[in-house]
């Protein structure tokens, strides 16, 4: 009778550890299945054409045209929105619907005749083959653990240094596993960061100099994601200044920053705006950064 008992007693200890192991495989086949482990995927929509990187999904509020806005997400729920925009020379069926890459001079709270930067490579010749990019939904926050992440609801990350701001920028892809050989992370270029808001103007005319949709003049600052969604991307306008790649002509302020803070004036810095930046051990409260994604070149 108790062997009969231990029997039944394995057999069943047996039946659990299977079905554990199944639901197991079934679960990472529903979760590779959803975000794929295909190539890149080229998708069409009344607006023109937009590209899903490998690895990734479009996410559920994701607009239903480019102009609104087309957000894509990755396993760890990192977001983005595609920057439609072409360069000359780019292998690219047509510029209909299109903005050309380009810095811009937005006027208001720009000193855009002191500041210069050379394009980046990888960069520029993603959107020759691509067609656009891809910019950060959220300016870069950071989880309980100080992981830097492309999420609403986070604390943004600031009390960082330029240096530092470069560095969690290009690991971001390598840390979340994207595929090391075809995408590429790095902080938010002036040619990205113009050619975003000319992206946006198309929606809500003259946002570079015009950007009443971010906290600007407030008593707080405000978690990612709590300003006003321009075209599905948060946080341009205000809350915090932004660092870039670029440069002003100066030794000492050499640091560019875009788009104004809680402290300022919206009247006075739009999200156009620039602002010269201390030295390059400097942190601040008001300052973070912004991450752009790049398909393979």
């Amino acid at each position: 009778m108790k062997k009969h008992i231990k029997t039944i007693s394995n057999l069943f200890k047996f039946i659990t550890i299977m079905l554990m192991i199944t639901g197991i495989v079934i679960i990472n086949i529903i979760f590779i299945g959803k975000f794929g482990e295909q190539e890149n995927i080229k998708k069409t929509e009344i607006d023109g054409e937009y590209w899903i990187p490998k690895g990734f999904i479009e996410a559920d509020d994701s607009a239903r045209t480019i102009k609104k806005g087309k957000v894509i997400e990755d396993r760890g729920g990192n977001q983005f929105v595609w920057i439609p925009c072409y360069v000359e020379n780019g292998v690219i069926s047509s510029k209909e619907n299109l903005i050309e890459y380009k810095r811009r001079d937005f006027g208001k709270g720009s000193d855009f005749i002191l500041c210069s930067e050379e394009q980046n490579i990888e960069e520029l010749e993603s959107i020759k083959k691509y067609g656009g990019f891809y910019i950060g939904r959220y300016e870069a926050g950071k989880d309980k653990k100080n992981n830097v992440v492309i999420k609403q609801n986070q604390n943004p990350y600031n009390y960082v240094t330029i240096s530092e701001s470069k560095e969690k920028s290009s690991n971001f892809a390598n840390i979340n596993k994207y595929d090391k050989e075809k995408m590429y992370t790095n902080i938010t270029s002036s040619y990205a960061w113009d050619t975003t808001l000319t992206y946006i103007e198309n929606e809500f005319s003259e946002y570079g100099t015009f950007s009443p949709q971010g906290n600007y003049l407030s008593p707080q600052l405000l978690k990612t994601g709590q300003t006003e969604p321009v075209c599905n991307i948060y946080d341009m306008g205000g809350n915090l200044w932004e660092y870039t790649t670029e440069k002003y002509d100066d030794t000492l302020f050499q640091y560019v920053t875009r788009g104004g803070n809680f402290y300022v004036v919206e009247e006075h810095v739009s999200a156009g705006g620039r602002k010269r930046c201390t030295r390059s051990s400097s942190r601040w409260v008001w300052i973070s950064y912004s991450i752009i994604f790049e398909i393979d070149s």
